[in-house]
């Protein structure tokens, strides 16, 4: 049977609520009874909002609904059992329920008023599902370490506080036998040295109202509470945290709205509840002692690492937590925008060592409705026709969403371009939203989050692109076009022959370097089919290094991006190399090896092999990472270039006003394009063939 729902008034902004009875008798003890009441906005109702992840549609747990059985998934059975009341009714908001489900149209209206719902709730209750000894644990850690990391402000920015705890877990300070106002003392010291005194005192005011001087010692004893090099009674428990944070209620993109939209939300597991600040102060706390520990392993400073160190450098599982967790101050100040909140949850991983943090919907049109009531542009975007419409397909809404995004002179978007699709009939141009987007070559320009260095293939345009979007006779024939020059084509496309597909990764240290060393000797292949540009065989090598990584790599202790410098040069050198001394697979041709030898073996580069530090070496990791699904070309002007799996022999090497990275077109037989990737081209990244570039509409289909 099913819910006998009541017509709903969309003009007067009606919903219904849940009460939820208490038990009574027997018959009622694993049966929760409800009551459905329509009610409408404007009336202010007293009421809280349920936020929780449906699980697997199956509805096999049964409630009494108006006195009519029907059946539930397990998981909201199961938040109903526990939010059961013993004396009064209690009044929720549950979409499942209070939704007419098999109404589109109702649904529709309906998912444009959840910011309000929501937002206007006494509080927004997040289930995360049913507790054990161990997780009820974990959250009672969470809660008592959180209230503490409150106190150093860690819920409203972390700030320049990773900044002290690196200097803490510096071998000098771990070793400091003095009392802790000298600790204090010397750290207020090293700070006026390093010029960031002031940062960190008015930082301090902000986020904790109390000054630096008086108060750094809260850090202090927050680090030695956590570090494993202290005390060892209150690590944090990193499996527990790992079980709590990768269950299926992170991974659900509405819930993003849900949580953020309240001004007040607990996280309720089993009968253990945590405030969203306490939470959120923890967890900053967690990944600020994380960037610690990867900080000390980037610079081979981890002789002093216990498993427990180990553990936490490894269990990447804070991405989603923590994009839920701070969502609410990056909303109050009005950061989001529709573009930065497909960035924030759209992005997956190819690579086998990384966790990602695109967030899920069963319905794929949530990929966009979900995050509309949070965007910044919600009615910029209502005027282009992106609202929520259950009675549009997936490709209508993906096409009306990207070319809204294009038309706003987002051109970095065209990097989310990634195939397969699983969405079909989707003009070339228009990103599938529905499957995780795997790591770009840059981050864009317009991101909130990238100050480090930029790519600037078409320079540095005055004006935003601009985007024309033509319709067909049907979304999904709709055809978009930007002005650019086609400047090259792909040539010879690199081979792999040890990888079967070009994201499968092996994963032991001796075949990820023997592979790495392949790829960066593919590379430098690649740079004898053409005769432009190397008069040394060093130029060649360090042309092979920039490809190999897509022209950026990460530096120093805070992993900031920036172009190669001789340090990642010494690296390619080093790989090149162990390459050649353990050849597997593809033979190096001679030329190659005979060149490579004799460089190798001058005495500058020996020298400089015997200073390195081999167990550190930074370029070799994002190697690791940027070749995944990617193949390396050389194109017909001799250029080395970057890009994805899927390219072809003749694809058009393509610069957009506009745009940071240059793209790979393929072209149509009626002078249209199909858009393929996006590339590195070598040479070419920071402008330097722009002046003077002529621009013709590009069209794509």
């Amino acid at each position: 049977m099913s819910v006998q729902y009541k017509r709903l008034n969309s003009q007067k902004q009606q919903i219904r609520l849940l009460q939820l009875l208490p038990a009574s008798g027997p018959k009622y003890a694993r049966i929760p009874r409800c009551q459905l009441v329509e009610t409408s906005l404007s009336e202010k109702q007293h009421y809280s909002a349920l936020s929780y992840a449906w699980g697997k549609d199956e509805r096999n747990r049964v409630i009494v609904v108006d006195n009519i059985p029907i059946r539930i998934p397990q998981n909201l059975y199961d938040a109903l059992m526990t939010l059961r009341p013993t004396d009064d009714p209690v009044t929720l908001w549950v979409d499942y329920i209070c939704i007419n489900q098999k109404d589109r149209r109702e649904k529709s209206w309906q998912v444009e008023l959840i910011k309000d719902i929501y937002g206007q709730a006494k509080e927004v209750l997040a289930w995360l599902g049913e507790g054990d000894e161990k997780i009820d644990q974990t959250v009672d850690f969470l809660d008592s370490f959180g209230k503490s990391a409150m106190g150093c402000g860690f819920h409203k920015d972390a700030g320049v506080a990773d900044t002290i705890w690196e200097k803490l877990a510096s071998p000098s300070l771990l070793k400091f036998k003095g009392d802790q106002a000298k600790l204090a003392e010397m750290l207020c010291a090293d700070l006026s040295r390093d010029n960031q005194e002031p940062a960190y005192a008015t930082w301090f005011r902000r986020v904790s109202g109390l000054s630096s001087a008086a108060n750094i010692s809260k850090l202090i004893d927050l680090f030695r509470d956590i570090s494993g090099w202290h005390s060892q009674d209150t690590l944090f428990p990193v499996a527990g945290m790992e079980e709590l944070f990768e269950r299926g209620y992170w991974e659900r993109v509405w819930v993003l709205q849900e949580i953020t939209v309240s001004s007040r939300t607990e996280f309720l597991c089993g009968s253990k509840r945590i405030p969203r600040a306490r939470l959120s102060a923890a967890l900053a706390a967690y990944v600020a002692f994380a960037k610690v520990l990867m900080g000390k392993q980037r610079t081979n400073d981890c002789a002093n690492f216990t498993e427990y160190h180990q553990q936490i450098t490894q269990k990447l599982f804070h991405a989603r937590p923590t994009i839920m967790t701070n969502a609410r101050r990056n909303y109050l100040e009005g950061r989001f925008p529709l573009i930065e909140l497909l960035r924030l949850t759209c992005f997956g991983t190819v690579n086998p060592h990384s966790k990602a943090q695109n967030l899920e919907a069963s319905d794929p049109r949530d990929k966009i409705f979900a995050l509309l009531g949070l965007a910044t542009d919600r009615e910029e975007l209502e005027r282009k026709g992106v609202r929520p419409d259950y009675t549009k397909s997936v490709q209508d809404v993906y096409v009306l969403a990207t070319a809204a995004l294009l038309q706003q002179g987002h051109v970095s978007l065209l990097s989310y371009v990634q195939y397969p699709k699983v969405q079909g009939y989707l003009p070339s141009w228009v990103p599938d939203w529905s499957n995780p987007i795997t790591e770009t070559l840059q981050m864009a320009r317009d991101s909130r989050v990238s100050s480090e260095y930029q790519f600037r293939v078409s320079g540095d345009p005055v004006q935003p692109p601009e985007a024309i979007v033509a319709h067909g006779f049907n979304l999904a024939t709709t055809s978009f076009s930007l002005h650019g020059n086609v400047y090259d084509k792909v040539g010879e496309i690199g081979r792999l022959p040890p990888r079967t597909r070009s994201n499968g990764a092996p994963l032991s240290d001796t075949e990820t370097l023997q592979w790495l060393a392949q790829w960066l000797i593919e590379n430098l292949s690649l740079t004898y089919r053409t005769e432009n540009g190397f008069s040394k065989f060093e130029q060649r090598l360090q042309a092979a290094a920039r490809n190999s990584v897509g022209g950026t790599t990460f530096t120093g202790r805070s992993g900031a991006v920036s172009k190669l410098t001789q340090p990642q040069y010494d690296e390619a050198a080093f790989l090149l190399q162990y390459g050649i001394d353990n050849a597997r697979g593809k033979p190096v041709e001679s030329r190659i090896q005979d060149e490579a030898r004799a460089f190798l073996a001058r005495g500058d580069v020996q020298d400089k092999f015997k200073r390195m530090d081999k167990d550190a070496l930074g370029l070799v990791e994002e190697m690791a990472a940027k070749s995944l699904g990617r193949v390396p070309f050389v194109t017909a002007n001799g250029h080395l270039g970057l890009s994805r799996d899927n390219i072809q022999k003749g694809d058009c090497v393509t610069v957009f006003k506009g745009a940071q990275v240059p793209y790979l077109l393929r072209p149509e037989s009626n002078g249209t394009y199909q858009l393929i990737s996006e590339a590195h081209i070598d040479g070419i990244m920071d402008g330097e063939i722009c002046q003077g570039m002529d621009f013709a509409r590009i069209s794509l289909v």
